[in-house]
């Protein structure tokens, strides 16, 4: 799995530019998506044999967001019908294809279809299918989709997602009322497991152009530390608007609270160093230069990390793209080979190397060397790690190699795992890597 470092001006600046990419369509006789169909076929047959059902329709998932891209609406939305886990999830893949392949109207029926039959038991899953139709532009249906939910950290979530569709559609007073009713379901809210947080919708109304309303929830936030994320988020969004005395305030009141919350501890945190990024930028900067001071500084707190935590190698490996990405590719080699060093120094004894190996092998791919992905998942597969865990990480390396530019990688290794359930979902993960990517570029997942 690629995750991608927390900045600041790149958080910032993709929340006030209300932009969504998806992948274009490709040809229906394309090579990828004819080992697309050659996938979807074969997962359809190891996922047959898998006899946990939630893990079976985590593939199926992928298979129905295969199938609306390759044009087989309705036979995906069979599959979708069916299942009773990421159900939701698989009815917004079909939506998503339908829109994107100009038919708004099917995906609109598609969605609404799907809230009326979602179980109000399952306010997650409502949430989740008009989260997306607000997204594509069906408010009046998320408004009523809402009405479903009970007061809860679901409904705030949809909410605040329909508020951000209200501002882009140009009616503000409409998203400042929904979000009024967002943190008003988030307070009355017990979940164990919230969809969304308070900073989350302060991020979600910074999206929405709703600036001041964002600065009076940061004042209400609880604690200095999420305070300090509050501010932190303010500073650079009023840096990307050009206030520069609005964001050097925010920023220094972010960095106060920060540094009062960890008062006992050195602050290393991704805030701390997005902080400093912005900080650097008011200093004369450039936005690369802050970038890449934050990313070295990041280099340094990852390197005095507990060396047999096996999250390392990942982040490492993770830092290394974000390094590349922002055009350093001397210190993003530098810093792969280090999380490849660190990743043999693991131990293995509850499966730490091998379950780290799969991890930078996503990563590896992801920054487009094949073989060294391939070479990585070799030797994961000769100390096997419980099989449900293969599963989930080898569909992640899968998606990532199927996201490269087509005929770069090899997918006979989903062969060699060992059971049905793994299999399954590598192949299911590769067939949506493969329709879901451009023809010229890889697209992270």
């Amino acid at each position: 799995m690629v995750v991608r470092r927390f900045s600041l001006a790149a958080a910032v600046a993709a929340m006030l530019t209300a932009v969504v990419s998806h992948a274009q369509a490709q040809p229906a006789t394309s090579p990828s998506n004819e080992l697309a169909r050659q996938f979807l076929g074969l997962a359809r047959e190891n996922l047959a044999n898998v006899d946990d059902e939630m893990l079976a329709d985590m593939g199926n998932a992928d298979l129905c967001a295969t199938l609306a891209r390759l044009g087989q609406v309705a036979e995906a939305g069979k599959l979708a019908a069916g299942m009773k886990s990421y159900r939701a999830e698989a009815f917004v893949h079909i939506a998503q294809s339908q829109a994107d392949q100009g038919d708004s109207k099917g995906a609109k029926a598609t969605l609404r279809q799907a809230v009326s039959t979602a179980p109000r038991a399952k306010p997650e899953d409502i949430d989740t299918l008009a989260s997306a139709m607000a997204r594509l532009g069906d408010l009046e249906g998320a408004s009523e989709a809402a009405d479903r939910v009970p007061p809860s950290s679901y409904r705030a979530d949809l909410l605040a997602h329909l508020a951000v569709a209200q501002a882009k559609a140009g009616n503000m007073p409409a998203a400042r009322k929904s979000f009024l009713s967002a943190y008003s379901a988030l307070k009355t809210s017990n979940d164990e497991f919230p969809a969304i947080r308070p900073l989350g919708l302060v991020q979600l109304q910074l999206k929405a152009g709703d600036f001041e309303g964002a600065q009076s929830a940061v004042q209400d936030l609880s604690s200095k530390a999420d305070m300090a994320n509050g501010y932190a988020v303010l500073g650079q969004a009023a840096l990307v608007k050009g206030d520069r005395d609005a964001a050097r305030s925010y920023l220094e009141k972010a960095k106060s609270l920060l540094d009062a919350a960890h008062a006992d501890e050195p602050t290393t945190s991704d805030v701390s160093n997005a902080i400093d990024e912005g900080l650097a930028i008011l200093a004369g900067k450039t936005a690369k230069e802050a970038a890449l001071t934050e990313l070295a500084a990041r280099r340094k707190a990852l390197e005095a990390m507990d060396p047999t935590s096996e999250l390392k190698p990942e982040l490492l490996a993770n830092l290394a793209l974000a390094q590349r990405h922002a055009g350093d590719q001397a210190a993003g080699e530098a810093t792969m080979k280090t999380a490849l060093a660190k990743l043999e120094q693991l131990g293995n004894t509850r499966g730490e190397r091998t379950h780290a190996r799969w991890e930078v092998a996503g990563a590896v791919a992801a920054s487009g060397d094949v073989a060294g992905a391939l070479h990585l998942v070799e030797l994961a597969m000769k100390n096997p790690i419980d099989p449900v865990e293969t599963g989930f990480v080898a569909a992640q390396v899968a998606g990532s190699l199927a996201r490269l530019p087509a005929a770069a990688a090899d997918f006979e290794w989903i062969t060699k795992l060992s059971d049905p359930q793994q299999r399954g979902l590598a192949y299911a993960a590769a067939a949506a890597g493969l329709t879901e990517r451009t023809p010229s570029r890889a697209r992270p997942r």
